[in-house]
């Protein structure tokens, strides 16, 4: 990694996560990637802020797609309900 510069998404992940799971400070942590104290809480703050999206994404398309199967179902039963109307109309006129 280089001293100054940008991270990867990888990299910012990694170095959370490293803060997290060692009895480490975060001063010993940004002095071993170079990394200013600022910068480290505004990577955590995003972090925590976009975690609920995380959870909530996954759930919402699951929600979205059974949503949308239930709308093709429908669709197809609305189809068979009108067809079956202007064949019993067909039959009664021509009675």
């Amino acid at each position: 990694m280089e001293k100054r510069g940008r991270f990867s998404s990888q990299e910012k992940v990694q170095i959370l996560l490293e803060s997290f799971s060692k009895e480490t400070s975060v001063t010993d942590i940004c002095k071993k990637y170079g990394l200013h104290p600022n910068i480290y809480y505004q990577w955590k703050k995003e972090l925590f802020e976009n975690a609920e999206s995380i959870f909530s994404d996954k759930r919402s398309k699951v929600g979205e797609k059974k949503a949308q199967e239930k709308i093709k179902k429908l669709e197809e039963m609305l189809i068979f309900t009108k067809k079956s109307r202007q064949y019993s109309r067909k039959r009664y006129h021509q009675i």
